[in-house]
């Protein structure tokens, strides 16, 4: 069987992401959201490990996109309240893993569930209340 080129692949592929990662995006208030390199602790990361994060800028809520599922240092003292929700979500797949609830400390360390493959960590300050 021939395989299909990557661009032909990724017309088939491509709508299924866009509807999971925006389900991700319409579950806070993305309108407030801003990029924040600083909300990551030592990203000296280069090329394909490279983590990304945005914080809502209230401090409600902050995301960190893992490319390969390597461990993150987060800078939790840039989110409001003592206590927050952490969640991993799985981009692939649209669903939710409750990393647990955490009393704020200046910075922290968060394993994604598997390595190799790409993860979202969501942290939701308890002010803002449970997972949409």
């Amino acid at each position: 069987m021939k395989q299909k080129s990557y661009s032909n692949r990724a017309r088939y592929c491509l709508p299924s992401t866009i509807l999971i990662i925006s389900a991700l995006m319409e579950s806070k208030a993305f309108y407030n959201c801003i990029p924040d390199p600083t909300f990551i602790v030592g990203n000296g990361e280069k090329g394909i490990d490279r983590a990304v994060a945005m914080m809502a800028s209230d401090g409600t809520y902050g995301m960190v996109y893992l490319p390969t599922g390597k461990p993150v240092i987060v800078a939790l003292n840039k989110l409001n309240g003592e206590k927050f929700n952490a969640w991993w979500y799985d981009p692939r797949d649209g669903s939710f893993r409750l990393e647990g609830n955490f009393d704020k400390k200046p910075e922290q360390e968060f394993k994604p569930p598997e390595y190799g493959k790409d993860w979202v960590l969501v942290l939701d300050s308890l002010a803002e209340g449970e997972k949409k």
